[in-house]
């Protein structure tokens, strides 16, 4: 049981800090570098629901797996969490950087911080529910 709650107080940080992040507080630095990119209606990006929940699920497994699972403390969870969300979100960001015409190097320079600072946040909630 602890587990589970463990995964979904993660899930509710994850899921909640990003929208805060993506939809409030960098919106327009992201709209604005992506639009080439994305679809956009009423101002705001549309997202494929199905990919993203599939995203969060992998990314919480991933924090489970690689960050919390194997750490003795919570601090040591939130600096796997953020080493974690350094190299998930460089491998992205960096990939698109390389392949992708319009692509920013602010972009994936913002969003690489942001994935590390994220990630450090779930980690350290998934620790603290499953051994508190």
């Amino acid at each position: 049981m602890k587990i589970l709650s463990s995964f979904i107080a993660a899930g509710l940080t994850f899921s909640i800090l990003d929208y805060i992040w993506l939809a409030h507080i960098a919106k327009k630095f992201y709209l604005e570098r992506l639009a080439p990119l994305v679809n956009i209606k009423d101002g705001s990006l549309v997202v494929n629901y199905g990919a993203a929940a599939a995203f969060y699920i992998l990314a919480l497994v991933a924090t489970y797996i690689f960050a919390v699972r194997t750490s003795v403390s919570s601090l040591q969870a939130f600096y796997s969490g953020a080493m974690l969300g350094f190299f998930m979100y460089a491998f992205y960001d960096l990939t698109n950087l390389a392949t992708l015409k319009n692509w920013s190097l602010s972009l994936s320079v913002v969003d690489i911080l942001w994935g590390t600072v994220l990630m450090s946040a779930v980690a350290f909630v998934m620790y603290t529910v499953l051994h508190y």
